[in-house]
């Protein structure tokens, strides 16, 4: 085969190949129906995974995490990644090469996730994000963590240091919910949540960071004693795992690169 002909199968190779590890998408997403036959990456085990499976035509990627999908748009390997809205305003305000696709996917209710059949400290739970809303503590917790500024005004919360802690499993790869400051303390809206249920409950707080894929298999096991990490209840996870009454509701959003 004479050099001609053997950099030619080179170029062919090497252009099969990159086609291969990337994905170009066709100019600005609309619809969802925009999606067909493109990769769009999804964090594993979440709702948005069922929503995008149920709604489009997608190829759909499943990543560990939402950076992890937000990570593969980045670098061209999906067109879009879905998560939650506020986390995606957070992403698209830190990341001008991302945007917010304007098309409406729905909200899910979010609740905390409580080993099954633990009917006690379900109840008690319930009581404390009850008591939390009436008295106007979620509304304020989420102007100060959600609000479109993006300046966090955490606020302490006092918490007993001794005793059986309270274990909590999170993912702590989404702010403004849970997420590491620049001193890798968990902070956020979920992070500020599980402080006052701890403190309302009179232990001692144990964070335990995870992929999300994982959180309720930490329940099952024992190893946590509840989910606090912007999980959405679903009928299929209330076979597994109790659930709280909902404190919050999860609006669904897509990040596309820009062109």
């Amino acid at each position: 085969m004479d050099k001609l002909k053997i950099g030619l199968l080179g170029k062919t190779l090497l252009g099969f190949f990159l086609i291969g590890c990337t994905t170009v998408g066709k100019g600005p997403i609309e619809s969802l129906s925009d999606l067909k036959g493109l990769n769009v990456g999804v964090p594993r085990g979440t709702t948005h995974e069922i929503y995008m499976a149920e709604h489009t035509e997608a190829n759909l990627k499943s990543y560990d995490g939402t950076m992890e999908a937000i990570a593969a748009l980045r670098q061209g390997r999906v067109v879009a990644a879905v998560t939650n809205k506020a986390v995606a305003t957070v992403v698209a305000r830190q990341d001008s090469s991302l945007r917010i696709v304007p098309v409406e996917m729905g909200e899910d209710p979010v609740a905390i996730a409580i080993g099954k059949g633990n009917i006690s400290l379900r109840d008690s739970i319930d009581a404390i994000i009850l008591s939390l809303t009436s008295e106007g503590v979620l509304d304020e917790m989420a102007n100060r963590w959600l609000n479109a500024s993006g300046e966090y005004l955490p606020v302490p919360v006092v918490i007993p240091q001794e005793g059986t802690p309270l274990r909590v499993a999170v993912s702590a790869s989404r702010e403004p919910f849970c997420f590491k400051d620049a001193d890798g303390k968990i902070c956020g809206f979920d992070a500020e949540l599980a402080y006052r249920i701890a403190g309302c409950l009179n232990r001692p707080l144990q964070f335990q960071d995870m992929p999300f894929s994982t959180l309720i298999t930490a329940v099952q096991t024992g190893k946590a004693d509840v989910i606090i990490s912007l999980m959405d209840y679903t009928a299929e996870r209330s076979k597994v795992v109790d659930f709280s009454v909902p404190y919050f509701k999860s609006q669904r959003a897509m990040l596309q690169r820009k062109k």
